[in-house]
Formats: C-alpha cells, sequence, structure tokens
C-alpha cells in the first residue's frame, strides 16, 4: 500500500434531540467541536448539550459489551486478549496510513465486541477461531469505515491485506452476518463524542486561554485510544472512559504548580455536567488503569502510527511494533488511489 490519498475530512454538524430514534443519534464523528476553537456557550447551547449528553447516556445502554472471554478456555486456536489487542493496533496502523480518523476504531472495535457478544453460532465460531477472529475484525473496520469516513477503502483491497487467507466474498458473507446479528445498531456513541460533549462544557477561560482546552482534548482523546487495546476496560461504558481520560488529561495539565488552584473549580464542573464524582472511589481502579496505559503503550501506539502492514497472522506474546516501512502487499491496481473510493 504505497501510496497517498487527499481528501477532506470535514465534520458534518448535526442535531439531536430526546425526540429521535434512539438508533438515529448523530454520527459518533459529526461533533463541531473536534479540535477546533471552543466559544463561550450560551444558556440554550449548554442546555442543548446536556440534553444531547442525556440521550447518548440512555443509547449506550443498547450498544453494551458483555466480558464474552471470560468463560472461553484457553487453548492455542481460541481467541484471547492478545489477539484482540493485536487486531486493534493493526486496524489503527490502516486507519493512520490513510489519513482516516481514529475514532473510526473504536466504532469497528464496538461492532466486532458487540457481535461477539451476541454469542449468536456465527459469534461462538469466531471466538473459538483466530482465522474467524482476523476476518470478523477485518470486515468491522470496513464496515465502519464505510459508514463513517468520507471514502472507503475498497473491499478487493481489504481482502489483499490478508495475504491471501480471505476473499471479497469472505468479507462480504461476515459483514451480512454481523449486520443480522447486531440488528443493525451501528450508530452507537463512542467515549470521543462524550468527551468532546464534556470539554466543550468546561469553564470557559480554563487557564487563561482557550488553545489549553484544545490540549486537554488532545491528551484525553489519546488515552481513549490506548483504552481500546484493553480487554479489561471491554465492560465499561463509553461515558466513563471518556471522563476518566478527561479527568487524567486534567491532573496532568493542571500539575504546574501555578495553575493547580484551577483543579478544584473544573473538577466541580465535571460532576456537575456528568452527574459522576471525580473523586469517587470506585473509580479508583479505572483512573489508575487509564493512566498507566501511556506507560505501557507508548512504544506500541504513538499519536499517529507508521505505515500499514498485513494482517496479522500469528500472536505471539510480545509487543506488537507498527512497521517503519509498509510490507510490499500489492493489490494489482495500476492506480496507486485505486484502493480508496468515494462513497
Amino acid at each position: 500500500f504505497a501510496f497517498q490519498i487527499h481528501f477532506d475530512t470535514t465534520k458534518k454538524n448535526t442535531e439531536v434531540t430526546p425526540a429521535e430514534n434512539m438508533n438515529a443519534i448523530s454520527s459518533p464523528l459529526g461533533y463541531s467541536g473536534h479540535y477546533g476553537i471552543f466559544p463561550q456557550q450560551s444558556a440554550v447551547e449548554t442546555s442543548e448539550l446536556l440534553e444531547r449528553l442525556s440521550v447518548m447516556r440512555k443509547q449506550e445502554c443498547i450498544y453494551r459489551v458483555d466480558d464474552y472471554l471470560q468463560n472461553i478456555p484457553q487453548h492455542s486456536t481460541n481467541v484471547d486478549a492478545w489477539c484482540r489487542s493485536k487486531m486493534v493496533l493493526w486496524c489503527y496502523s490502516v486507519i493512520d496510513y490513510v489519513s482516516f480518523n481514529r475514532e473510526t476504531v473504536l466504532i469497528a472495535i464496538s461492532y466486532l465486541d458487540r457481535f461477539i457478544s451476541t454469542r449468536s453460532e456465527r459469534a461462538r465460531l469466531v471466538v473459538k477461531d483466530r482465522r474467524e477472529y482476523q476476518l470478523a475484525a477485518m470486515t468491522s473496520l470496513y464496515m465502519a469505515i464505510k459508514l463513517f469516513e468520507p471514502k472507503k477503502i475498497n473491499m478487493e483491497c481489504l481482502a489483499e491485506l490478508s495475504r491471501g487467507s480471505y476473499t471479497s466474498s469472505d468479507l462480504s458473507g461476515m459483514e451480512a452476518d454481523m449486520l443480522f446479528d447486531l440488528k443493525w445498531y451501528l450508530n452507537g456513541p463512542t467515549a470521543v463524542s462524550f468527551l468532546e460533549h464534556y470539554v466543550s462544557l468546561l469553564p470557559v477561560g480554563t487557564f487563561g486561554t482557550t488553545a489549553n482546552r484544545a490540549l486537554i482534548l488532545e491528551n484525553a482523546r489519546y488515552e481513549i485510544e490506548l483504552s481500546v487495546t484493553q480487554y479489561n476496560l471491554v465492560t465499561q461504558a463509553p461515558s466513563n472512559i471518556a471522563v476518566v481520560a478527561l479527568i487524567n488529561s486534567i491532573q496532568r495539565m493542571t500539575s504546574v504548580k501555578s495553575i493547580r488552584g484551577e483543579r478544584s473549580r473544573i473538577m466541580k464542573s465535571i460532576k456537575f455536567f456528568t452527574g459522576i464524582d471525580p473523586c469517587d472511589l470506585s473509580l479508583g481502579f479505572l483512573i489508575t488503569r487509564m493512566h498507566n496505559l501511556r506507560r505501557e503503550q507508548t512504544l506500541v501506539l504513538s499519536r499517529r502510527s507508521s505505515p500499514i502492514s498485513s494482517v496479522p497472522t500469528n500472536y505471539e506474546q510480545s509487543k506488537v511494533q507498527v512497521p517503519s516501512q509498509p510490507q510490499q502487499a500489492s493489490c494489482g491496481h495500476s492506480s496507486p488511489n485505486s484502493c480508496v473510493a468515494n462513497h
């Protein structure tokens, strides 16, 4: 995949009200505050943001994930947490190389986790067969890209990344099974969508400039991206993941003595608009676990990974390094841009 793509990734602005169908919430990628300037919210705008958050919290209950590996015995052919982590990292490498939004990986892995949580006949086969699991992970990424990115990856090209293990027919067959088992629930809120709403509600002028609020968002987003690799966080609600990432980011940003006094005011605002107390002891494990992710994952997932590799075919118990150069996996297309197509 030695090619470059240039396209517009401008987000669309969508409004959501409780009157809308619960399965038709705005796109997780569609919030307009992403990495932008955070103007002071009017009372009406704040009320609308809080209303949207309320709807999103109700909706995330529909998209919950079970601990589907709990009763799966350890076996060389069975899927385990490391298999999942390795496929998550591969998904990030694909997304990074084609300059798509990393939130698309969160959506794809949500499809994968929820599909296996259905415990359908196909899902039970997937969790006990690593080859099937790879196919499901690749299909999940294809579905997420097709729905939420301005351009899509050609299915034949994606199949080529499997180094001959799967065909486009295998991918389309898995896609049909996943859509059926997920009952077409494909648009749930992600931790990033919660985070973007939360950051917009932070006290205006935090630390004196709006730029620092963008840094809070940037650091919290990266922590959320890291959290996706961890199976032991799979049952956590996206809203909780977002709150903890925000808390950890704020704590890092307020570690400087001159601005440490701002922390208390900001934490109080988080409690007000999320309903979650940052000092709640029940959050202790999650806060610590996510705080440590940076130290554990720095060499595995940078803020932007290197070019993509072929889909992993083995699951050695060692850290997965994304190669500095893409493996020579040719899709057989004459044009380097023909693997990615407009919707």
